[in-house]
């Protein structure tokens, strides 16, 4: 921005202050989703809004900021509980992690830190500074796309496909007894039956859905994923399968375990938890991320009597990264990056160009090409989901890539 202009009001700064804590819960996994929403709608406000949230989460920025402004101190504690009160934070106490003393002492250090940096680019933003940069026209012209949106196929028992992209509230179809009905942006199951009949919800590059399953379980299906399930739950077990990523939300039922099988490669038994699995074929691992419960991952190569190869349990906070037969857990996961999709946004913290160009691929319905190899940046931030292809793109100008768009739908990454 130019010297004198577009300066940061002490609304603006306020409100900058309420972004920070938000962040700060969800990156702890305990955004609610009326939270989510409030900080979407606030980086869709206005463009200087997006433009000071990339700024605070520029790998480059932080650091020159952080060495103007060393006389910034750390939050006392009471002036944390204000901020907490003020901002949305009152559930941060002990009661939400019994006995993990340690975990909510970190979660005031978190919340202290977002305050502390965006304190330190308000006051950078305020005195003004020249960026080095495309114009905002010229971006828009040479790469732009609509983000993705909610849609789905649905493909009923006997192969039918149903479009849900376009319908709101209406009965999608009538399957032996059990009603399927698309109920605000969710496809729920009404009904019983006494035969077994399988459907399947796809979804393309550009969009994703939510589910609702017959026992009240919910499943949020991120692009280019797939989920197969009965439209009644019967017998001992209940039983899915999914390719692609998808947030789980099981219903409790401790006479029927929850069973997710993912790529034909492994499962997931819970009895009632929340969870996010990660299974694209063109990641390195499946990552399955556990938000609360329990669950137990199983490897159908693997038999569990199999000397030294005990259950792998995962508890709450926990993640494991599973590579055909070998699991590794990370005890204490980002939480908020594995379901950032979920909750409107891309997470790039700590996140490698290719890793961020397939998200962009699979939400955004695009190629990427890399014109000369794949450069070695690591990105740092998060944007809103709902930002066009050329907003986002200007959002990764500081590490210096270039990108250009080669017809409808290819994005060429330039050295």
């Amino acid at each position: 921005m130019q010297q004198g202009t577009d300066h940061i009001s002490a609304n603006d700064l306020n409100a900058l202050l309420t972004a920070a804590g938000l962040t700060a819960r969800e990156k702890l996994g305990e955004l609610s989703g009326e939270e989510a929403s409030l900080l979407n709608n606030w980086l869709q406000q206005d463009p200087r809004h997006m433009h000071w949230w990339n700024e605070l989460m520029s790998a480059g920025r932080i650091p020159d900021l952080m060495a103007q402004y060393r006389s910034l101190q750390p939050l006392t504690a009471e002036e944390l509980e204000k901020f907490r009160q003020a901002h949305l934070l009152t559930d941060m106490h002990p009661a939400s992690v019994p006995g993990d003393r340690a975990r909510i002492r970190r979660r005031g250090l978190l919340a202290a830190a977002s305050v502390i940096f965006l304190v330190a680019i308000a006051a950078y933003l305020w005195t003004g500074s020249k960026e080095n940069a495309l114009p905002a026209a010229a971006v828009a012209k040479t790469v732009d796309r609509a983000p993705g949106k909610s849609g789905a196929t649905l493909t009923l028992g006997d192969g039918t496909q149903v479009s849900l992209d376009t319908i709101a509230n209406a009965t999608v179809a009538l399957q032996g007894g059990v009603v399927a009905r698309v109920k605000d942006g969710a496809l729920i199951y009404e009904g019983t039956a006494e035969q077994t009949v399988y459907n399947t919800m796809t979804t393309p590059n550009g969009r994703q859905f939510l589910l609702v399953l017959p026992d009240g379980s919910r499943v949020w299906l991120n692009a280019a994923s797939a989920i197969r399930y009965p439209t009644v739950f019967s017998g001992k077990e209940r039983s899915v399968d999914i390719t692609g990523e998808a947030y789980f939300e099981v219903a409790k039922n401790t006479q029927m375990p929850f069973r997710v099988r993912v790529n034909s490669k492994m499962e997931v038994e819970v009895l009632g938890t929340s969870f996010n699995i990660n299974a694209y074929e063109n990641e390195e691992d499946i990552r399955t991320t556990l938000l609360e419960g329990s669950v137990r991952i199983v490897n159908p190569d693997t038999p569990e009597s199999s000397p030294g190869q005990p259950p792998l349990i995962l508890t709450a906070g926990q993640q494991a990264k599973t590579n055909g037969s070998q699991s590794t857990v990370i005890n204490k996961a980002d939480i908020g990056k594995a379901v950032a999709w979920k909750n409107g946004f891309f997470d790039f913290e700590n996140a490698s160009l290719d890793e961020v160009m397939r998200q962009l691929e699979r939400w955004y319905d695009i190629e990427v090409i890399y014109e000369n190899g794949v450069p070695d940046f690591i990105f740092f931030g998060r944007i809103s989901r709902d930002t066009r292809l050329s907003g986002l793109i200007k959002g990764l100008k500081a590490s210096k890539v270039h990108f250009r768009m080669e017809g409808e739908r290819r994005l060429v990454v330039m050295p």
